[in-house]
Order: structure tokens, then sequence, then C-alpha cells
């Protein structure tokens, strides 16, 4: 289980809504602009929680050879590359929107800009100062002002920037053909997994900034891949009770039961030297 720590309490991410509350301390001495820059990062906490649950889902489909020859050889392998091109346009637009510009929502960048900012800082360093927390205070700062460099120039920059066109061109139309995508969709995918690292950086340094606790994203990242893998289980169950006769129906006549098929095999058509992913839903 994941755990927030605020004046030695256990604050519990997984299990409830106790862990998503402004600190005590940001309540009875925090101006109005103070308390609602809490609201904001407890927002993008709960937004970022789930775009993790969705990537593991995603991993968990698409990184298991087995699960990958069972789709492959059932009747459910259109619906279940659909249901899993759904998934990844989901996580697509969930990740762009936490890195998002618009000043009407609640996105890293203004979160950033608003905690390190004059204001913003003096009232933070006292709060962290009264609990004897300055060195984290100060390592957690340094580290948002190089994210926040990272997210206006260089690589973490051009990441969010495709992704971003992915959005807002190709998306809509993504469950039916994820190769338009620059790139592919493996390209998609490795943009993905960087900005959800970066995500998972940035929103844990502005937990610890602002609400002075830290977020042990580790353990929820476990609990999630085991939650996502118990569906991939359920769904495994599934396609071993189909019937024989059902299996061998899905396969166009006089192809053989491991053929590649779907995406990765108008990949190699066109002239790509793309290996056999882990599945073919990848």
């Amino acid at each position: 289980m994941a755990k927030l720590r605020d004046e030695g309490r256990a604050w519990n991410m997984v299990g409830g809504d106790d862990f998503m509350a402004v600190p005590t301390y940001m309540l009875l001495n925090g101006s109005e602009r103070d308390q609602e820059l809490a609201r904001e990062i407890l927002r993008l906490t709960r937004e970022l929680r789930v775009v993790l649950g969705q990537f593991a889902m995603y991993r968990s489909l698409t990184s298991d050879r087995e699960f990958g020859e069972a789709c492959d050889n059932s009747s459910a392998v259109d619906v279940l590359r659909v249901l899993v091109g759904a998934l990844l346009r989901t996580i697509v637009v969930s990740i762009t929107a936490i890195f998002d510009t618009d000043p009407q929502t609640s996105n890293i960048k203004k979160i950033i800009k608003q905690a390190i900012d004059k204001r913003g800082l003096e009232f933070l360093g006292k709060m962290h100062a009264s609990k004897g927390n300055t060195p984290a205070f100060e390592r957690s700062l340094g580290r948002l002002t190089d994210y926040r460099r990272r997210l206006n120039k260089g690589e973490l920059h051009q990441t969010i920037a495709r992704l971003m066109h992915v959005r807002n061109t190709v998306v809509a139309h993504f469950d039916a053909n994820p190769m338009a995508a620059p790139g592919g969709r493996r390209a998609v995918v490795s943009d993905v997994r960087n900005a959800v690292a970066a995500a998972t950086i940035i929103v844990g340094e502005a937990n610890v900034l602002i609400l002075g606790r830290a977020v042990a994203f580790p353990p929820l990242r476990e609990l999630l891949r085991e939650e996502a893998g118990g569906l991939k289980s359920t769904l495994m169950r599934g396609l071993h009770s189909e019937a024989p006769d059902r299996r061998s129906a899905a396969l166009p006549s006089g192809e053989p039961a491991d053929a590649i098929t779907g995406p990765v095999a108008h990949e190699m058509a066109d002239g790509g030297v793309a290996p056999r992913p882990a599945n073919a839903l990848a």
C-alpha cells in the first residue's frame, strides 16, 4: 500500500480519500491562494494515480506472450485489439491533460510556476521550517526547478509535444489505425512511458514541496500491476475456455495459428524490420 506521511501519520493513497486533505498548517496559516495550490496538487495526484493504473493495465495486456498467443487464436482477437487501442487512446488523453497549459485546469506547469514563485516559496519555506523539513524543501525545490526547464526545452519538451500532436490529430482514430501516429504505436508507447515517469517524479516532488508529504509511488505501482494482472488472468480463463472450433474459425483459411496479423504484420509488409513484440496486441 502506498503511503503518504504528514506529521508522523501514515496516509493511505489507495484505500480512501483520507490523504486527500489540505495540511493543517496550511489551513491555519495559509492564504486562499496557498490552499488552492494545495487543492490543485491533490487533484493532480488523483489524476496521476488513474493514469498509472491505465498504463499498468496496458502493459500487462501487451507484454505477455502467452496472453498474446491466446488472443491470436481466439475469435475475440479483433475486439481485444480495439480494446487495447482504446486503452492507449485514453492514456494519451489523460497524460497530455496532466501536462496541458490551460490555466483553467490542474496541470503540472501551472502548479510548478505557482509553487516556486516568490509568494509561494515564502509561505512554503515557513511551513517546512516549522516541521524541521528545510532540507527536503530545498531538495524538492531544486528538482522542480530543473524539471520546469526540461518542460520548456529539451527531450522532455519534445516528448510532450509529440503526444500533444497525437492527441490533437490522430487519437480520434487510434482504435482502428494506431499505426497512423508518427512512428507508429511503439513510438507513442515510448513517449507515454517517458511522460508518465516524468509526471510521477514531478508530482511526487510537488507533494513534498507543497504539502510536506512524500508519496511512495513504488508500492502503488506494485499494487496496480497486481490489479492489472488479475484482470489479465480473468481474460485468459475466458480465452482458454473458448471451444477449439471457434478458435480455428477466427483465423483466415490456410493461415497457421502463430501467424503474425494485425498492426505488426502491416508494419512489416511496408518494409519495416520490426521484430514480433511480446504479443500481437502491442
